[in-house]
């Protein structure tokens, strides 16, 4: 059915309630026994299992094998000795001194950690209380302190007699009888036991009524040096308070200004929140990191940054931190982080990717540790796909990391076919009939031809020269991220590049471009001699 904790093999369930099951389980040894596990999930209950614990361990029970209690584990284990009910002893006429006193003790011990008598599993082992289990109740002190007190009232009344001792008895010496003087001092110690046990159980139940002091709020030393003055006895348990010292009380059992029976135990709740695992934030950013500390209670520390190195970290990423990952530390303590502060710079340079295809250029950007970040298509003489010009210029040293841009040759559009054939028409075109004229009497005119008008012949079409001049007017803005430097606006055609502006830290400006150009033209914008970027018209 599964294990406890690692160790203890579960035979069977045999009760459940709201906080704890309770399990039958074997236990490493092979020997049966029982294992009540409890569910803490909130400071309430775990404070309650701290005075669970120390009201189990204050009653020295034997049957009480062990008692956990760290994160995740909360469980008690329990003999399954036999033992007579506790009843056949309360029922008794005659109960035994030394019995009734460990009844006492244990009822004080349950009543000063806020548990019932009622709540308590209580038997008869070898003529001693003992205590073979507690449920997990919590109940208010003052009805704790009444279930308690009624509870023993009737020991008040009872017959008692002193504890049987075993012992070896030498022979009685024939012929002697027992006198007053023999009995007597039997029938005083008898009478003083009950005297004694009797305002025992009188003093437990009606001693003097003090005032208990209010503590919550200051050093637990000092408030339990000022709780003992008052005439109280102290009990520490742990809790947890967000925003409170540690060391401080922020809680007690029975409130400042109640009125309390003298030496009654008084428990106070002190923040000690339980510690926490550093989690590992190296390889975060600072952002991510206060993210992941905040979800466990903790909170970045100092930052430093260290000089630009050769990791592969990117700056601002954390590099190390302290204390160490799966260090425990107390709730809301600072982790102090080294972040880095980038790559050391280093230069390299392109060789001419000149007449490269795309892939072979990219490999080269890559072999020299930049990253090609823009490709151009640009109109060009050259063979379709090959690299034309590239930026920064060949055997330039540039950081390592720095974008490249390429431009790669486009075929030019095709001109539409010419078309070298005269126009002939299909057919005479038909022309109203002339009247008829002196002249059309069987007499030709001077084109003999018989005074018909000649039509003109077609002429022939021929495409404009390419080599003509455009003449182009147009306005340009200079990119308004252009930068700082001096700006050079130059214009490509087929008599070669040529400069048309240049202006120093032109970015936003406008200009009227007027130029001829024969063919295509290509714009180019460069700044400080690096081509930026380019257009066409």
């Amino acid at each position: 059915m599964g294990r406890i904790d690692g160790k203890y093999e579960i035979v069977q369930e045999l009760s459940k309630e709201t906080h704890s099951t309770l399990y039958e389980a074997t236990a490493p040894g092979g020997e049966l026994v029982r294992v009540d596990w409890f569910t803490i999930v909130d400071p309430s209950t775990r404070t309650l299992f701290l005075k669970y614990r120390t009201a189990l361990k204050g009653s020295e029970s034997p049957l009480l094998l062990d008692v956990v209690s760290k994160p995740g584990a909360y469980y008690t284990v329990w003999k399954t000795t036999e033992a007579d009910p506790i009843e056949n002893f309360l029922n008794a006429t005659v109960k035994d001194v030394a019995a009734v006193e460990a009844l006492i003790t244990l009822v004080q011990v349950l009543t000063e950690q806020g548990f019932a008598v009622q709540d308590a599993d209580i038997a008869l082992l070898e003529g001693k209380p003992v205590l073979k289990g507690l449920k997990f109740q919590d109940r208010p002190i003052e009805e704790v302190q009444r279930l308690n007190a009624d509870f023993l009232k009737p020991l008040q009344s009872s017959k008692v007699r002193p504890t049987k001792t075993p012992k070896t008895r030498a022979p009685r010496p024939p012929g002697r009888r027992l006198t007053v003087w023999g009995w007597l001092p039997g029938l005083l110690f008898l009478t003083l036991a009950g005297y004694v046990t009797s305002n025992a159980t009188r003093e437990y139940l009606n001693p003097p009524v003090l005032q208990v002091p209010d503590v919550t709020g200051k050093n637990i030393t000092q408030a339990a040096e000022q709780m003992v003055d008052a005439g109280f006895r102290v009990a520490v348990v742990d809790g947890e308070e967000p925003g409170v010292g540690i060391g401080t009380v922020i809680e007690q059992d029975h409130k400042g200004g109640t009125n309390l029976h003298v030496n009654r135990l008084v428990t106070l709740t002190v923040n000690n929140p339980p510690p926490l695992s550093v989690p590992k934030i190296t390889d975060m950013t600072v952002g991510e990191a206060t993210r992941t500390l905040q979800e466990v209670g903790l909170k970045v520390g100092t930052v430093t940054t260290s000089p630009p190195n050769d990791l592969t970290l990117p700056k601002g990423s954390i590099i190390a931190q302290d204390p160490e990952p799966g260090t425990q530390v107390g709730k809301g303590s600072t982790i102090n982080i080294l972040i880095s502060g980038g790559k050391r710079v280093k230069e390299t340079f392109l060789p001419t990717l000149k007449g490269m295809t795309f892939e072979q250029a990219k490999s080269e950007v890559e072999k020299a540790g930049l990253v090609l970040n823009k490709v151009e298509r640009v109109t060009s003489e050259d063979p379709e796909g090959l690299v034309i010009r590239q930026i920064p210029e060949e055997y330039k040293k540039v950081p390592v990391g720095s974008p490249v841009t390429i431009y790669v040759s486009r075929a030019p559009l095709a001109n539409p076919p010419v078309n070298n054939n005269p126009q002939v028409p299909v057919g005479p075109i038909p022309q109203p009939e002339p009247e008829p004229t002196p002249q059309d009497n069987g007499v030709t005119n001077e084109n003999g031809n018989g005074g018909q008008t000649e039509q003109p012949a077609p002429t022939e079409q021929t495409e404009p020269s390419s080599g003509e001049a455009t003449l182009l007017q147009f306005p340009y803005t200079f990119p308004s991220d252009l930068g700082q430097g001096v700006a050079e606006l130059r214009v490509q055609d087929e008599e070669g590049e040529r400069t048309l502006l240049k202006a120093p830290d032109a970015a936003g400006m406008t200009a009227e471009i007027e130029v001829e150009v024969k063919g295509n033209a290509v714009f180019n914008l460069y700044l400080d001699g690096q081509l930026v970027s380019s257009f066409e018209r």
